[in-house]
């Protein structure tokens, strides 16, 4: 048994998620604009030098995300994204396999996005 948690993320120097969401018809999860105080993090209390935005889904994408990661990286390039990712957290028990479907994977190559993935086992608390 096995839950994922799928991040589609895009940032750059000039990159402007607000722009991006407006172009693409979506909202992203987390965002921050070029030049804005951060408030946690890495950059806690300094300007980030990077705009960047994430939309989060709880599971693996099927066609009706895809479409959505489709306009959004082409929305982010348009508002000057520099960096595009699509992650996976995979949350396993017993054993842990990975197949995609051949859909899964063309939408990857429609998107021109790549994809990283991390594995973590999740132990069984017993009583």
């Amino acid at each position: 048994m096995f839950t994922t948690t799928t991040t589609f993320t895009a940032q750059g120097p000039k990159f402007s998620p607000s722009l991006a969401e407006q172009l693409a018809g979506v909202i992203f999860s987390t965002k921050h604009e070029p030049e804005e105080w951060d408030i946690n993090g890495k950059f806690k209390g300094l300007v980030k030098p990077f705009g960047c935005g994430e939309k989060e889904w709880p599971y693996v994408p099927n066609g009706n995300t895809f479409e959505i990661i489709e306009r959004l990286a082409e929305a982010s390039r348009n508002a000057e994204a520099t960096d595009l990712c699509l992650h996976l957290d995979i949350f396993w028990e017993d054993q842990c396999n990975l197949e995609y479907t051949p859909e899964f994977i063309a939408g990857l190559a429609r998107a021109r996005i790549p994809l990283t993935i991390s594995c973590y086992e999740r132990r069984l608390i017993e009583p």
